[in-house]
């Protein structure tokens, strides 16, 4: 059994924002109760890619499904959720304030971190040089600053896709002599954009795929875990990494989009982040 003295183990589940937002949120625990940092990241197909590629860091990293950490835990760490997904081997917390537990599993894609808090969040982690040069490289080429409009078209399986492509559209039609950045996870949205001269792309071989390709966006998926859910998504290690560089491109912008994206979410936090 893994028994992680004075911890808190995050889970990172869900897509790259709701990631952002576990991984930040157990930052700032870590760092308020003065615990160690143990960073669980969920590889689903949704999501599957490894954290190291994208930060360098020095808390403890490890991969497992919700299932296999909650098997291999000590079992009487408690889980703070907000919510159930499984049935675990250990007392949960649903949607409750932290106790006073030595070690505790956090499960939580909502992120309840002050700006002002998140500061010292960033100090805890540095992005890839590597993407970091990429990103630098494109804005210094393309001349992008926060004169440039950022557009953030979160389509494929989010549920709001066809009012999020619709505005977009509107959006660029609105803006005909504007020059915008364009950042979207669907490949047919971005082949239909690409004829107008004033927006920008960056140049991208890896798109969200559709896990069942006879299905619809929103068909019945089920994961590792067991879960079934209605986002028939699929993002490998090299979409993802992509996707981050298209992120902190966009963090670099006067920013446009869907207010309930995490992904748009976390471009603005970057952009305030001095990480890049």
């Amino acid at each position: 059994m893994l028994n992680y003295n004075n911890s808190v183990i995050v889970i990172m589940d869900g897509g790259l924002g709701n990631k952002f937002n576990g991984l930040f949120q157990g930052i700032y625990f870590s760092n308020f109760y003065h615990k160690d940092l143990v960073v669980n990241n969920v590889r689903n197909r949704s999501t599957d890619f490894d954290l190291k590629l994208l930060f360098d860091f020095n808390f403890t990293y490890i991969e497992n499904t919700i299932t296999e950490l909650d098997k291999k835990l000590e079992p009487s760490i408690p889980l703070y959720a907000h919510r159930r997904d499984i049935k675990y081997n250990r007392q949960v917390f649903l949607n409750q304030p932290i106790g006073k537990d030595s070690t505790f599993l956090l499960l939580n894609d909502r992120l309840s971190v002050t700006p002002e808090d998140l500061k010292s969040c960033y100090s805890r982690l540095k992005i890839n040089s590597t993407i970091k040069d990429k990103v630098n490289r494109f804005v210094s080429d393309n001349n992008i600053d926060n004169n440039t409009l950022g557009l953030h078209i979160r389509a494929s399986d989010f549920p709001s896709r066809d009012e999020n492509i619709h505005y977009a559209y509107n959006f660029i039609k609105n803006n005909p002599t504007k020059r915008i950045f364009i950042c979207t996870d669907e490949k047919a949205v971005e082949d239909f954009l690409k004829p107008n001269k004033n927006l920008v792309f960056y140049n991208k071989s890896h798109y969200t795929e559709k896990q069942n390709p006879a299905a619809g966006w929103n068909g019945r998926v089920i994961d590792s875990d067991n879960r079934h859910w209605n986002y028939n998504a699929s993002r490998n290690e090299l979409s993802i990494i992509e996707a981050f560089i298209e992120m902190l491109i966009l963090s670099k912008t006067n920013i446009y989009g869907n207010s309930r994206s995490t992904f748009l979410g976390w471009a603005k936090r970057f952009k305030e982040s001095g990480l890049i």
